[in-house]
């Protein structure tokens, strides 16, 4: 079957499945969520979720979502026209299985390709390239052709649509006779429908929110959750994440005097949802100090260095839309001496909205080179790692083994001596051990790292 609701759920997730009859013993799931108005399927079927049954006392059904597999949230986008709701094989074949199947003739984002009585927008080569099943042909350099005769397009200096639904890409202009699609602009495009808009060199938008691909360099579409159709071609199936985490980072300080306190402004405004760290390294004269974050933050893991520099990592989910976060603070426990601050903020996506923090690890020495030590082995193999450094010197630090630096701040004399704040940053996708080491001369140093799942 294809396009119908199945069950009805807060959230979506991914997860794992087991149906009867299979040629493999178990099947990746995604839900997404189906527009206003999709009909539920009027049969019944092993795709619900678990969520309805568990710790209900009845016995684990042998077909379904399988009772102890991981569920792993996300946010429900489908990357393309959804399909028709339309019933392709019988009752009989979901309930008891079909091992005389046929392979489908295509896949779009997965699915059957007959799913669609209209083929969907589906491509985005640079090279040339051709469409077996018609569902899409475009972006080419060079030109191309579709067996079908539905969809034409990305060819530079010209094109045309043999079924006068599809004309784009065009360098210079472009028009579609349906009034449906229009893209592929050098410079800026439209869409007469707004249904969909990308291919433009240099960036796009969709005024409906449903697709941005087709971008020379790359692009991010954040209020649908969908990057592709890159040079060298790509799309972005089952996540909202595609490519770097990283969206800006911002800093900010205070001079030396008898309280520390400040914000700090990025230069664009954060989107809903995404996540923020930020890196507290503050100097006292006095050595021991407590670190002051604003309501909703976590609280801050703390190392000093034993001579004066004091470095933190903190962090906020799910954030709301903002440009100014603050104010951070910093005081001495001994209740006196010279106190100054720097405060490193960044924003990241493709993180939970909860539950994100995973391992951290804290070590200080006196050395060139710090270095964290180890974490313990993570829980899931995709994470970011945060690692950052407050050292007694003034050189800024500039590498870290594997990391971007992101920032190497200089911090205001306390009196105490020179000091410096780093932070650096990198996604893996392993479950091994993680750790960080700086390069640098001599300093006496305090270093963590800090590991946080992502989607």
């Amino acid at each position: 079957m294809c396009g119908y609701a199945v069950d009805w759920l807060r959230s979506c997730y991914s997860s794992t499945w087991r149906f009867p009859s299979d040629s493999v013993p178990t099947r990746k799931g995604y839900f997404f969520f189906a527009p206003e108005g999709t009909p539920h399927y009027p049969g019944w079927s092993y795709f619900g979720s678990r969520n309805w049954h568990k710790g209900d006392g009845t016995d684990w059904p042998d077909f379904g979502e399988l009772e102890n597999t991981r569920q792993v949230w996300r946010d429900g986008s489908f990357p393309t026209t959804p399909p028709d709701a339309k019933l392709i094989g019988s009752q009989e074949c979901i309930e008891f299985g079909n091992t005389s199947d046929s392979p489908a003739a295509a896949l779009i984002a997965g699915i059957n390709i007959g799913c669609w009585a209209k083929r969907p927008p589906w491509g985005g080569l640079v090279g040339g390239g051709a469409s077996h099943q018609a569902t899409a042909l475009g972006g080419l350099v060079g030109g191309g052709s579709s067996h079908e005769l539905e969809v034409l397009g990305g060819l530079v200096g010209g094109g045309r649509s043999h079924e006068l639904e599809v004309l784009g890409g065009l360098v210079g202009g472009g028009s579609s006779h349906e009034l449906e699609v229009l893209g592929g602009l050098v410079g800026g495009g439209s869409s007469h429908e707004l249904e969909v808009l990308g291919g433009l060199v240099g960036g796009g938008s969709s005024h409906e929110l449903g697709a941005l691909g087709g971008l020379v360099g790359g692009g991010h579409q954040q209020a649908a959750g969908l990057v592709g159709g890159l040079v060298g071609g790509g799309s972005s199936t089952f996540s909202n994440v595609a490519g770097s985490p990283f969206i800006q980072a911002a800093h900010a300080q205070t001079a030396a005097g008898s309280t520390a306190s400040t914000s700090v402004s990025f230069a664009s405004a954060t989107h809903s949802g995404n996540w923020l760290v930020v890196i507290l390294t503050a100097s006292n004269s006095q050595v021991n100090v407590n670190f002051s974050v604003p309501s909703g933050w976590t609280a801050p893991v703390v190392i000093n260095n034993n001579a004066f520099v004091t470095c933190a990592i903190a962090y906020l989910e799910n954030v709301g839309a903002g440009t100014t976060f603050g104010p951070f603070g910093v005081t001495s426990v001994a209740g006196f001496g010279t106190l100054a601050l720097n405060v490193q903020i960044a924003e990241f996506h493709g993180l939970p909205t909860s539950g994100t923090f995973d391992k951290q690890v804290v070590a200080r020495a006196t050395s060139t080179n710090p270095a964290s030590g180890a974490t313990a082995a993570l829980v899931q193999a995709k994470e970011l790692i945060i690692g950052a450094c407050g050292t007694s010197h003034g050189v800024a630090i500039t590498t870290a083994t594997g990391y971007t630096v992101q920032d190497s701040y200089t911090g205001n004399s306390t009196g105490a001596g020179a000091w410096q704040s780093t932070w650096a940053w990198k996604t893996v996708n392993a479950t091994t051990a993680v750790s960080i080491t700086f390069t640098d001369t001599s300093s006496t140093w305090g270093c963590i790292v800090r590991t946080f799942k992502l989607l």
